[in-house]
C-alpha cells in the first residue's frame, strides 16, 4: 500500500470517532447550501444514480439518498462506513450501498459508466490527473467535487503548528483540479464559497482535534503531552476557536 494512503489511513482513523453525522443541524444546513448551489446549475439529482468518492459518515451520500434513485458510498475508513450504516438504519434509507475502498485501489474497470453522477467532497482522493480520469470513467453526465480552495485561517491551529515548527498551509486541491483539466481543455464550471465554524471544548478536546494534522505532518506527541502545551500555551482548559475557510465546487463533463 502506498506510503500516502498509510499517512491518510491513520490521519482519518483519529479523525472518525469525532467527526459529524449528516443530519445534525449546522452540518445539514451547510450541505443544504452545497446542494442548492450545484442544483442552480441545472444538476438534477433526482432519480440519479450516484457515487460518493471519500463519503465519510455520509454528510453528503445520505441527503443525495433522500433524492436519488441510488446512492454509493466508498471510503477507505471503517469506522465512517459504520457511522454512516447506523445513520442510515435509524434514518431507514433503502437505496445507499457502501463498498470498502480506498480511490487509488478503487476498480473503476467493474463500475464504468455506472454512475449518472460521480461526486466527491472534502477529500484528498481527488486531486491528480489519474484520480480525475477515473472518476469519469464510472461517470455518465456529471463529475463534481467540493474542496479546500486555498484558503483556511485558524489563530488556534497557528500557534500549534508554529511551536511544533510545522509549515501552515491551506490545501488547494480546487486549485489541483483545475489545473488538471485546463491541461486537457476541458470545460468546468467553477464556484467559490466562504464558510467557518466554530470549536468550544477542553484542552483535551482541543488537542484531539488537532494531533491527527500533527501526526499528518511527522509531529510525534502523545494527547496527554499536547494537551499540556495546550493549556500552557493559552493559559486556560477551556478553548474556542474559529476556523475560516474557502472551498470551492467544479462541476464538468466526463
Amino acid at each position: 500500500m502506498a506510503k500516502s494512503i498509510l499517512s491518510a489511513k491513520k490521519f482519518w482513523k483519529a479523525k472518525a470517532p469525532n467527526y459529524p453525522l449528516p443530519f445534525g443541524k449546522e452540518i445539514f444546513s451547510k450541505t443544504k447550501r452545497i446542494l442548492k448551489k450545484i442544483k442552480e446549475e441545472n444538476i438534477i439529482f433526482k432519480d440519479k444514480t450516484i457515487i460518493d468518492i471519500g463519503c465519510g459518515t455520509g454528510i453528503y451520500s445520505l441527503p443525495l439518498a433522500l433524492e436519488a434513485k441510488e446512492v454509493t458510498g466508498t471510503d477507505f475508513s471503517p469506522i465512517m462506513l459504520k457511522k454512516m450504516k447506523e445513520v442510515v438504519k435509524i434514518k431507514k434509507i433503502n437505496n445507499l450501498k457502501t463498498i470498502y475502498s480506498s480511490w487509488e485501489n478503487f476498480e473503476a474497470k467493474k463500475y464504468k459508466k455506472k454512475y449518472n453522477i460521480a461526486f466527491a467532497s472534502m477529500t484528498a482522493a481527488i486531486k491528480t490527473a489519474a484520480a480525475i480520469k477515473k472518476m469519469e470513467a464510472v461517470a455518465i453526465d456529471y463529475c463534481i467535487v467540493v474542496n479546500w480552495a486555498g484558503k483556511r485561517k485558524n489563530t488556534f491551529m497557528r500557534e500549534i503548528y508554529k511551536h511544533f515548527d510545522v509549515e501552515e498551509k491551506a490545501p488547494d486541491f480546487i486549485g489541483k483540479i483545475t489545473e488538471a483539466l485546463k491541461k486537457r481543455n476541458i470545460n468546468y464550471k467553477k464556484i467559490l464559497i466562504e464558510d467557518s465554524w466554530s470549536f468550544k471544548g477542553t484542552a483535551k478536546e482541543a488537542g484531539l482535534q488537532a494531533l491527527p494534522h500533527l501526526q499528518i505532518n511527522g509531529v510525534k506527541i502523545s494527547l496527554n503531552n499536547l494537551e499540556k502545551i495546550i493549556v500552557k500555551k493559552f493559559g486556560q482548559k477551556l478553548i474556542h476557536h474559529t476556523t475560516f475557510a474557502g472551498k470551492g465546487i467544479i462541476i464538468w463533463k466526463p
